[in-house]
């Protein structure tokens, strides 16, 4: 499968979200990421598939495109060095993509996930992958091996005190050596031994302490795991549980509770000060304290509807920002952007409203996750006049270009220089965008003297169109981008993506 970008400003339109102009901030130095989501609502439209790339800043977010998989996804993990994601799929597979460095991912292969799979991890290197599924009796932990080039199974595992149909949840040590997996209402679970011995659970397992397990987080140095748990009759709670590094017996060390009417999941900043906890009431964000984890703020987050829950919650390697799914019924997901999350103002300060590209399943948390050490790409805003050879726009690759058709037979120019060698890939998307563009693109490579190297109208069942072309010597290069019809108007934008790789050696 090919990747298929989808190049826009969602925080422009994506919903109609009242939030400012992404294009404000060209050109201006901010914080910026990459994230995957998993988008299973709704497979209809052009250009959508089970996961969406975005690019996040405190101020907007950007859909960068969808990365179709075998089966709707359900769960996401993201290898440390950024190399590869897996998308656990609902078919009991998972999907290795890789190219995730190129922002051209792929799905290129299928590995053996196991029925209703809840929980994926992944070990610090990202040679080891950890997934949990409850679909079969009794609930299997399955190991891969040898990621991302030569993946194997190594061994299941029956995961102690999980139940069929049970929503697990799995946090991996910083050491990669130790991963805690709860098992809801049936307790907490340490592995032992991951990456210099046989992998095994710990004696004991599983470890009961107060209530049904419902998230996990471990502190940076190893010495406390934190749970967000339910309460028999009491409402939630944040546990500290201790004596969880090997050889050690588990221990309930202290307890926050807080009324509220559910806790889906639970995230730690890499430094360990603080924890992101999303509930129907908003987003409970906890600060270590020498007391243990104390309330800092709730936020309330998200559309103020009755039927909306937060669901899914990310933070950046860095651990600045976190991205928040507000999920309502139907799968109709919006995602808050949380800025300052090390502060003592956490705030949310951008909302991507719901499409295609967001929604996620009925009934699903939506599984979200940062891409680290990926630089998001550059934009730029075609300026006009650029009609021809002579007044083509200057860009540098790797680049995403927003132009429009105006007025009707508008051609669009742009140049960029070359070594020589290097693969460059234009992609043009305007049915895609959303909403779609009445633009049918024809993209087309030209070198230095105008001639033509290759030119597209459309590619697959879109009317976008693709070239992918070796550079045959050093120079400058062109891209022409025209209408098809030699129709025009403020409706016939696209957005399209340059890309250039390496000479190879």
């Amino acid at each position: 499968m090919t990747w298929r970008t989808k190049l826009l400003i969602g925080i422009v339109f994506i919903g109609g979200c009242l939030l400012p102009s992404a294009l404000s901030a060209l050109g201006q130095e901010t914080l910026r990421y990459v994230a995957l989501i998993a988008a299973s609502g709704n497979r209809t439209a052009p250009g959508t598939g089970d996961v969406t790339m975005l690019t996040v800043t405190p101020d907007e977010g950007t859909v960068l495109g969808s990365i179709p998989t075998t089966g709707r996804t359900v769960e996401l993990a993201v290898a440390p060095d950024g190399r590869y994601a897996l998308a656990i799929n609902q078919s009991g597979t998972a999907s290795l993509l890789t190219g995730l460095d190129t922002l051209q991912p792929v799905e290129e292969r299928l590995l053996p996930a196991g029925l209703g799979t809840s929980g994926v991890a992944i070990t610090p290197d990202g040679s080891t992958a950890l997934i949990l599924s409850s679909g079969q009796n009794p609930p299997l932990l399955t190991i891969i091996d040898g990621l991302p080039d030569a993946p194997t199974v190594r061994t299941t595992l029956p995961i102690p005190g999980a139940l069929p149909g049970s929503e697990l949840d799995i946090a991996m040590f910083p050491s990669g050596e130790t991963a805690a997996i709860g098992a809801g209402c049936g307790g907490l679970s340490l592995l032992d031994g991951l990456l210099s011995g046989t992998a095994a659970f710990r004696p004991g397992s599983p470890f009961d302490f107060v209530g049904c397990v419902q998230g996990l987080a471990v502190a940076p140095d190893e010495t406390r795991i934190y749970t967000a748990s339910l309460l028999s009759g009491e409402g939630f709670a944040v546990l500290t549980i201790e004596g969880v590094q090997p050889g050690e017996h588990p221990f309930l060390a202290g307890m926050s509770a807080i009324a509220s009417s559910t806790f889906s999941n639970l995230r730690r900043t890499p430094d360990g000060s603080r924890l992101l906890v999303p509930g129907f009431q908003g987003l409970f964000i906890y600060q270590e304290t020498d007391m243990g984890p104390a309330l800092l703020k709730l936020l309330r987050v998200g559309p103020r509807s009755r039927a909306a829950r937060q669901g899914g919650v990310a933070l950046s390697p860095d651990g600045q920002l976190a991205l928040l799914a507000n999920i309502d019924t139907g799968g109709r997901t919006t995602l808050s952007i949380i800025s300052d999350v090390l502060t003592e103002d956490p705030r949310e300060t951008a909302r991507i409203g719901s499409s295609e590209m967001v929604n996620t399943l009925e009934g699903a948390q939506q599984s979200i996750a940062f891409v680290p050490h990926l630089t998001p790409p550059a934009f730029f805003r075609e300026q006009e006049p650029n009609d021809d050879l002579q007044q083509a726009n200057a860009i540098v690759p790797d680049v995403t270009v927003i132009g429009v058709f105006d007025p009707a037979g508008d051609e669009d120019y742009f140049r960029f220089d070359a070594q020589g060698g290097e693969q460059v890939i234009v992609e043009t998307r305007a049915q895609r965008l959303d909403p779609p563009s009445a633009a049918d693109t024809v993209v087309a490579l030209l070198d230095g003297q105008g001639h033509v190297l290759a030119e597209n109208d459309d590619v697959g069942a879109t009317f976008d169109s693709r070239v992918e072309v070796v550079l045959p010597a050093p120079g400058r290069y062109f891209i022409r981008l025209r209408e098809s019809r030699n129709k025009g108007g403020s409706q016939f934008n696209y957005e399209a993506t340059i890309s250039l790789s390496p000479p190879r050696q």
